[in-house]
């Protein structure tokens, strides 16, 4: 008698596997040109996150969250890390992304229901309702950077732009 085949796990980031399959598009500009270096908008998230930690007692910032979709030939083992979360009846989930080039940034995610940093949010608000069996609300916090760390002198760094983007639930 065979022995039945192990089935093949495989584990992806919440951010990769947000990705759309779909291409369009031209290959000479993108909408994430205006991406920040990763240690400037590390900066930026913990200066965030630290103020909506001391403005509420329900933020809680860097929730680690997976969950495992099992299929017939292979499990997908789904993991990231939600920016932030305010804890309460119905959970908010805060993801915050920030860029130089605001309004391009804007108008790209607003004229793409598929843009990465919308399936990103949205995934982690159905792997956080896999858990704990609530719909969270979903928000994406978009910063706007530019002008930001012009001044260090009082070890304040002033960001323009905060803009709530709701999504559907």
């Amino acid at each position: 008698m065979d022995k039945p085949k192990a089935k093949k796990k495989i584990t992806i980031a919440v951010r990769d596997f947000a990705l759309p399959l779909k291409r369009s598009g031209s290959l000479g500009g993108s909408s994430f040109s205006s991406t920040l270096p990763i240690d400037l908008g590390q900066e930026i998230h913990t200066i965030i996150q630290n103020r909506l930690s001391i403005e509420s007692d329900n933020y809680h910032p860097e929730l680690s969250l997976q969950t495992l979709l099992k299929g017939d030939r292979f499990d997908i083992r789904l993991r990231g890390r939600l920016d932030g979360i305010f804890k309460g009846p119905v959970p908010l989930i805060d993801e915050i992304k920030s860029s130089f080039g605001m309004a391009s940034l804007k108008k790209a995610i607003a004229n793409d229901p598929d843009h990465p940093y919308l399936l990103q949010t949205r995934v982690y608000g159905y792997i956080h309702y896999l858990k704990y069996n609530i719909v969270p609300d979903l928000q994406l916090r978009l910063v706007d950077s530019t002008g930001a760390y012009r001044s260090r002198k009082d070890g304040c760094c002033p960001l323009s732009g905060f803009g709530l983007c709701p999504l559907s639930r």
